[in-house]
């Protein structure tokens, strides 16, 4: 919440200002109209100009991975969602060793939720692979022991919060590449696809779109470490980032293979880009 108590995750506008029996406005006090504060009022304007594929939204709180709804006790109905529940799944099962709650926020952390950024981003903005992961929680805290309750306290693990969740954000890229809703936004969006084989101890995935959502992605490999290059579309430099380490340990085993180099995109297009993006943001006069 912000220091004058709106909880800016209540501040969306789905189901904004519905309230609970249990309603504590110390807690979840909504506002006075969504998007009265500022920093949901730019995110909600930055997500409807990009239109991205996939909204991961991190808490911490205690263990889980959840997808809408926050205000309904059940998942959405569709193909779809299924899908996403069942890479919900698999990532439990792979980074958080089956100790997550896994489905619908509002059914598994206990309580409806209304207002919130996840519910408002897939429902009205429509993207089609939303989550809310709670990484960290120490359910024995006392309630006002905050930063225990919400915060690793000793290096040992801080490193391994980092290391596993690390980890499950990597893994998203090739689930959500394979993810149908994905697949027809990116379509959509003209993103070239990428072939890419990831391995890992205990499944096989062959994906044949492999972008993170807006990027395209290739690679290159020195001294026999891989690298994945990201670019951006709309931005005329290209990034390199190289993959954390035990993105080759703890069981999770990445290999590329064929992989064409990253394509860069015609001057043309890429000017059109920038210019459609400086139109988005208010840089043109």
């Amino acid at each position: 919440s912000l220091s004058r108590g709106v909880d800016t995750n209540r501040n969306w506008e789905l189901d904004w200002g519905v309230k609970e029996r249990d309603y504590d406005p110390s807690e979840e006090y909504p506002g006075n109209f969504p998007y009265s504060e500022p920093e949901a009022f730019v995110l909600h304007a930055e997500l409807a100009a990009f239109k991205p594929h996939v909204w991961v939204n991190v808490h911490s709180g205690m263990e889980a991975l959840f997808m809408p709804y926050d205000h309904k006790r059940e998942i959405p109905s569709g193909s779809d969602a299924s899908q996403l529940y069942h890479m919900l799944e698999m990532l439990n099962r792979w980074h958080c060793k089956s100790k997550c709650a896994v489905g619908s926020g509002g059914k598994e952390v206990g309580y409806r939720a209304h207002g919130t950024a996840t519910d408002t981003i897939y429902t009205q903005l429509g993207v089609p692979m939303v989550m809310t992961w709670e990484v960290y929680g120490v359910t024995s805290a006392h309630y006002d022991d905050c930063f225990r309750m919400f915060n690793p306290t000793d290096r040992h693990a801080f490193d391994e919060l980092l290391d596993r969740w690390g980890q499950a954000f990597f893994a998203v890229l090739p689930l959500a590449s394979s993810h149908n809703g994905v697949q027809s936004q990116m379509q959509r969006d003209r993103v070239v696809p990428t072939s890419a084989f990831y391995e890992r101890s205990d499944a096989v995935l062959q994906v044949t779109r492999t972008v993170e959502p807006k990027v395209q992605t290739g690679s290159s490999t020195e001294g026999g470490n891989h690298q994945a290059v990201y670019r951006l579309r709309g931005d005329p430099t290209p990034s390199y980032t190289k993959l954390p380490s035990y993105l080759g340990s703890h069981n999770f085993h990445q290999t590329f293979r064929n992989m064409p180099p990253t394509r860069i995109q015609p001057k043309r297009q890429e000017e059109e880009d920038i210019a459609h993006r400086d139109d988005a943001l208010g840089r043109r006069g």
